[in-house]
């Protein structure tokens, strides 16, 4: 679990669920520590204040190459909103500043002056991923940030969909391998089968690590 000034938003009722389902919860910094803890097998980056220090995580080079590695060899990580963030090629804080973060995902994440989203949220899995079926489950949205600079050719899948302006359905929340992001901050307990599928995910990864971080994953 990603824990630090930068990543300190979690319902703590997500955390219980994800023990019951038979995890052991390790905490670490992606601003101070320069590697996942040993053993890990999956990872949850949940939501915070990475704008405020996109400084220290964008310098923390080995960390970024070490979740990227993790992610490329076939590693589980499931993130939201700050987590998503995290992921992205790169950070725009509201000074203007762009800052290179971990380069999972195509996109690129810039802050904005306003509030970009809020309010209560109801998605549906827009097809089967690694974590769970199509299935309900509710959270809450709130963000000043949105995506932009798409890069094309990267395999991303479209990881649900949630009701929008109009009732409309959109789409929202990428997945790329083992790893699934998105924006709405989940609550678990509206289904507790998504804590499960999660703990499933990670014990089924087939990632094994070495301790050697290749090369090309050198930030």
């Amino acid at each position: 679990i990603a824990s630090d000034k930068a990543f300190c938003f979690y319902y703590p009722d997500n955390l219980q669920l994800i023990e019951a389902a038979g995890a052991k919860l390790k905490f670490f910094s992606p601003m101070i520590n320069t590697n996942l803890p040993a053993g890990t097998k999956g990872s949850y980056l949940g939501a915070g204040y990475p704008e405020l220090y996109a400084k220290p995580l964008s310098r923390n080079r080995a960390m970024r190459a070490a979740i990227r590695h993790f992610i490329e060899a076939g590693g589980t990580i499931y993130a939201e909103c700050g987590g998503l963030m995290y992921l992205t090629q790169t950070l725009t804080d509201c000074a203007g500043r762009q800052y290179p973060m971990v380069g999972a995902y195509p996109f690129k994440t810039r802050m904005l002056p306003r509030l970009k989203a809020l309010g209560y949220r109801e998605i549906v899995n827009a097809k089967k991923t690694f974590i769970a079926p199509a299935e309900k489950i509710r959270g809450h949205e709130f963000h000043y940030s949105e995506l932009c600079g798409f890069v094309p050719g990267k395999k991303i899948q479209a990881a649900y969909s949630m009701e929008g302006p109009g009732k409309t359905r959109i789409s929202e929340g990428y997945q790329y391998k083992n790893c699934l992001g998105r924006y709405v901050h989940l609550h678990f307990g509206s289904n507790p089968e998504f804590a499960r599928g999660f703990v499933a995910a990670c014990r089924a990864s087939e990632y094994r690590s070495n301790g050697i971080i290749d090369d090309k994953f050198t930030l």
